[in-house]
């Protein structure tokens, strides 16, 4: 690795602050948009099960159906934000933002830990805060759980490699419990440990091989204790999904998926589709160059950099590298940091060879890095808000926007009309037509009718799609009924009439 004392001089600390505020502004500046949607989806279904359903959400948090084991983020988060803000996005945005960015301090700070040199480490942060393959999850409200697991993965790595210095056991037990919450967040997070003891060992290679264990496992054994029963925990008690959107399976879609995320993870051009599909990624030149990364990093003499960026970021991947078809860019926010470090010495050579131009060159080529990543991530955020669909559908291309200004119209249209509703009654839902692509979307965008309880703040109220053409000689007693549309505008059966008559 290139050594700092070849370069400029060290930057101040004061330096590193405003640096790093430099990063915060950007991600406001690159992000500001993602703030003005409404919830969308899986948002309204967690706020439901979270304030209005707690033995459903207990039996879904500690019960023995397969799935995902995420009590702080799939119901404590939403258990206290909620009664404090309820339906308005805004704070759960600004949340959202926050932690991105603690996210891009603590990931700085641990490649400088691992002796990346300043500004190179700076510039690698910078990617990763304003990658625009992250969209979703800076935007999605849903996503607090990559958000907050990246948070306390990152705060564990740091805690256990302070605890082989002064205050051992304090920040042992510190790691400890941020690993705790680290695993109560997302399982992409389980193998923390596991890289930990890797760093350890390899960092002790000029010791004998039994030295090197005894070096790995003595501040990491707490850890690796826990995995282990999170582990046992999560394949005895609540099992493998063998069906649905999470359904794990070993053959070739293990390979395209990392093939996948792989590419992903370098594409600086990412639009999101109009339609969620599920995608599979072949060779290419991606695949290339991060081989080549590889290659330059061994010959450089750097096979422990390569050894734990993947293998952090392997590992990290796990958890989704078995599904079947449900690839998604949020998968790649936790590993990413394993493919920012195979990258970081990289970039230092880079800075080392241009910082032999002098100050000024340095610091026109830093600026020029920055502002065209500002720019590509901005643009990219605005490309996704486009409207896609046609003329007179006009909704964004994002799935997630789509499908929160789906839920806002609903929102905006039902409010105007909330006298009529019946909290314990029901509210009928008549779509025209068949049910098409459009009317699931609109159906997943509510959450399949969860949205509706909190709109009204109506956990008993029972809600039903129906579609038009469908026989129905009269609707259940104490019944509100609404027409919606593709964009989820909903009109009483007054305003429908009138729309028919123009």
């Amino acid at each position: 690795m290139a050594n700092e004392t070849t370069k400029q001089t060290p930057l101040s600390n004061l330096s590193i602050a405003l640096m790093l505020a430099g990063i915060a502004a950007l991600i406001v500046i690159c992000f500001l948009p993602t703030t003005g949607y409404f919830f969308a989806q899986d948002d309204f279904g967690l706020m439901y099960e979270a304030n209005f359903s707690l033995k459903s959400s207990m039996a879904i948090t500690f019960g023995t159906a397969p799935g995902q084991f995420r009590p702080l983020t799939k119901y404590l988060y939403f258990r206290l934000m909620y009664p404090l803000f309820g339906l308005n996005p805004l704070p759960y945005h600004i949340v959202s933002l926050l932690l991105h960015f603690m996210n891009c301090v603590l990931i700085y700070f641990l490649l400088r830990r691992l002796k990346i040199s300043q500004v190179p480490a700076l510039i690698v942060t910078l990617v990763f805060a304003l990658h625009v393959g992250f969209l979703n999850v800076i935007s999605w409200v849903s996503c607090i759980q990559q958000l907050l697991s990246e948070l306390l993965a990152l705060i564990t790595l740091h805690l256990a490699v302070r605890a082989q210095g002064r205050r051992r056991l304090f920040f042992t037990v510190a790691a400890t419990v941020a690993y705790v919450l680290a695993l109560s967040a997302m399982e992409q997070t389980f193998a923390v440990p596991l890289f930990l003891g890797l760093f350890f060992f390899l960092r002790g290679k000029a010791q004998p091989f039994k030295e090197r264990i005894g070096r790995a496992l003595k501040p990491t054994w707490p850890l690796l204790a826990i995995m282990v029963v999170y582990l046992l925990f999560i394949f005895f008690r609540r099992g493998i999904p063998k069906a649905g959107p999470y359904d794990f399976a070993i053959g070739w879609n293990v390979l395209s998926n990392i093939l996948t995320y792989l590419e992903w993870m370098f594409n600086v051009s990412i639009e999101m589709p109009f339609r969620f599909a599920t995608y599979s990624t072949g060779v290419t030149a991606v695949h290339f160059l991060i081989l080549l990364i590889i290659i330059y990093n061994i010959a450089r003499g750097r096979r422990n950099v390569v050894i734990l960026g993947l293998s952090f970021y392997i590992m990290a991947l796990l958890p989704v590298l078995f599904l079947q078809g449900h690839k998604a860019f949020t998968h790649n926010y936790v590993p990413a940091f394993g493919m920012l470090y195979l990258v970081a010495p990289v970039i230092e050579d880079l800075y080392s060879v241009v910082s032999r131009a002098g100050p000024r060159f340095v610091r026109v080529s830093v600026a020029t890095i920055v502002v065209m990543l500002a720019i590509i991530s901005y643009t990219k955020v605005r490309i996704n808000e486009t409207n896609t669909i046609g003329l007179d559908r006009k909704l964004p291309r994002n799935v997630v926007f789509r499908r929160a200004s789906i839920a806002r119209n609903a929102y905006d249209d039902l409010m105007r009309n909330k006298a009529d509703i019946y909290k314990d009654g029901n509210l009928v839902m008549v779509y025209p037509g068949d049910t098409s692509w459009y009317v699931q979307n609109v159906i997943a965008a509510v959450s399949d009718g969860d949205a509706f309880k909190l709109f009204f703040s109506a956990p008993k109220l029972k809600v039903q799609f129906h579609a038009d053409k469908e026989s129905l000689p009269e609707y259940p007693v104490r019944s509100a009924v609404f027409f919606f549309d593709y964009r989820g505008h909903c009109y009483t059966i007054e305003e429908m009439r009138a729309r028919q008559a123009e």
